[in-house]
């Protein structure tokens, strides 16, 4: 039900066309709670208000795509040099919620930092609890910069297959992430962050702080809806074809 996944290690890598496949399995709410039975809350799911995804109505289906901003294990695994117990609880939260959102039919790309062009087996430790090789993944891109969209091969794939409404984990929330959303937006792209798989490791703010507060603020102010990713589940259900 899933297609072959793409490692790209180049910047400049064409773009590769998606095509929404229909699941084989017959998806319902009770299927949803019983996926989701096993997320726990984290740091930001605590720190941030959320909103249920009421907005994702409003859009078709087949312009959403998934994307995991830097799951590695410098970032995430707690016995490395940033990882905390946090960002080893986030990591389950993605493992969970990512193959989920791709068994509704949704494109997942893993965007990963790679400064040394090492590819995602090795940059900065490798994907820490994700397989490289996970058949849910659509495609794996390097970037070399904080932003997902800066230099990588990311926008053009978004803009390739039309897709305007974008939805985000991974890490770290308040620097790599943050700077996704804006670029995202000044790119007319919507943007749904998912706080209950996004981490910040124990380099950069701490929930609850003021640096904190003021930049989950200002992303607020430029529209991002915060939802935890049950809801942005079971909205994406109710408007699947």
């Amino acid at each position: 039900m899933f297609e072959q996944i793409v490692s790209d290690t180049k910047l400049n890598t064409r773009p590769l066309k998606t095509i929404n496949q229909v699941p084989t399995r017959d998806l319902t709410n009770a299927w949803l709670r019983e996926q989701f039975q096993n997320l726990k809350p984290n740091l930001a799911s605590d720190h941030i208000q959320m909103s249920a995804a009421q907005n994702i109505l409003n859009k078709r289906f087949n312009d959403f795509v998934h994307v995991i901003i830097d799951p590695q294990d410098d970032f995430f695994n707690p016995l490395s040099k940033s990882g905390n117990k946090d960002t080893d609880l986030t990591a389950d939260n993605i493992a969970i919620t990512a193959p989920i959102l791709a068994s509704l039919g949704v494109p997942t790309y893993i965007v990963y930092m790679d400064n040394e062009n090492e590819g995602p087996d090795k940059a900065n430790g490798g994907l820490y609890k994700i397989s490289a090789q996970a058949q849910w993944i659509r495609r794996l891109l390097p970037k070399q910069s904080n932003s997902a969209l800066y230099k990588s091969s990311l926008l053009t794939e978004l803009l390739y297959n039309d897709f305007s409404n974008i939805i985000l984990s991974g890490g770290n929330l308040t620097s790599c992430m943050r700077e996704t959303t804006i670029d995202a937006l000044e790119d007319e792209l919507n943007v749904w962050v998912m706080p209950d798989c996004c981490s910040n490791d124990s380099d950069c703010a701490k929930p609850g702080t003021d640096k904190w507060n003021r930049l989950i603020k200002e992303m607020n102010e430029v529209n991002v809806t915060f939802s935890n990713a049950r809801s942005v589940a079971t909205h994406l259900l109710q408007i699947r074809p």
